[in-house]
């Protein structure tokens, strides 16, 4: 039995049903006429049960539960992403896939099952885009980045080193700029070094400090190297992602929280909305660890001295 689609199967019961009640065959006779080509009579026949789909649908919780979290030899799972496509024109497709919403996209591209509509910590409309920033070279500024610790390859969806550029003013925080890269570690501080020449000379560098002690050898060879002559200091973050993006979070409902229109906007929603279910979580942290420094939240953010 073949399913395909077997999401839009709003419960298990007609696929448990017609799968484990109907696949069958007869015993072993010598009488059957074997195969000429494979010497295989119906009798040897192998039973099996197939399925096919996508994340989303009535069914996704079932599926999920049966195949994903309880996947074993007798009840395989075998994910499939574009890049398992060779016949596909994959730059078409992912184009295409950008007129979805953000969750639909990250079902159809991602294979995502835990994204949900509601009920995370941000929603679409809180965020307020803006074509203008008052006082925008008045302002308290600052540029943090958060450093993936592998490039891109192929077939692969690591995770992207991002540097979210946060103003304050009058109580309101404003997004002025995200910078988002997959790369090498030379790549990476070209851009990072590229981007404080291009900041305001009065905005602070803050990046996230790993744990251990390549945490501490990579800001201070920063330090010395890279950012020399900037105020760049290294902090370690403390509490999950979502602890750390409460502020975040809470600023946005309120209100209080703008976006600069630019090419960067719409996928920084997306990841937001999808937050912390989502595929990648790396603007939000960056902006997070932005508003939290501008918030003065030390308790979330310790400065290394």
């Amino acid at each position: 039995m073949g399913a395909d689609e077997l999401t839009q199967w709003g419960t298990d019961r007609v696929y448990l049903y017609v799968g484990f009640s109907r696949v069958r065959k007869p015993n072993p006779d010598p009488a059957l006429k074997a195969c000429p080509d494979c010497g295989m009579t119906v009798a040897d026949v192998p039973l099996r049960v197939r399925a096919a789909t996508n994340p989303g649908g009535r069914g996704n919780d079932w599926v999920y539960e049966r195949f994903v979290l309880n996947n074993t030899a007798d009840r395989k799972f075998m994910p499939a992403r574009i890049s398992d496509n060779p016949s596909l024109d994959r730059e078409a497709y992912v184009d295409s896939l950008q007129e979805l919403d953000a969750v639909e996209r990250a079902r159809l591209l991602d294979g995502n099952w835990e994204v949900t509509e509601k009920g995370g910590m941000f929603e679409t409309e809180w965020f307020d885009m803006v074509t203008d920033v008052p006082e925008v070279d008045a302002m308290k500024k600052v540029r943090f980045w958060d450093l993936a610790a592998t490039a891109d390859a192929k077939g692969k969806d690591p995770d992207w080193t991002v540097g979210a550029l946060v103003g304050i003013s009058d109580g309101r925080y404003y997004v002025l700029d995200i910078q988002r890269l997959r790369g090498t570690p030379a790549d990476v501080e070209r851009r990072i070094l590229m981007t404080a020449q291009q900041d305001d000379s009065k905005t602070d560098i803050w990046m996230e400090q790993e744990p251990g002690a390549s945490g501490v050898n990579t800001i201070d060879y920063y330090a010395r190297n890279v950012l020399v002559g900037y105020p760049f200091k290294g902090v370690r973050s403390s509490g999950s992602k979502e602890e750390r993006a409460r502020v975040f979070s809470t600023a946005c409902e309120m209100g209080n929280v703008k976006l600069l229109r630019g090419r960067w906007t719409k996928d920084l929603i997306d990841e937001c909305v999808q937050f912390p279910k989502g595929s990648h979580d790396d603007q939000v942290d960056a902006v997070s660890g932005a508003i939290n420094h501008l918030s003065k939240k030390r308790a979330k953010v310790r400065l290394i001295l």
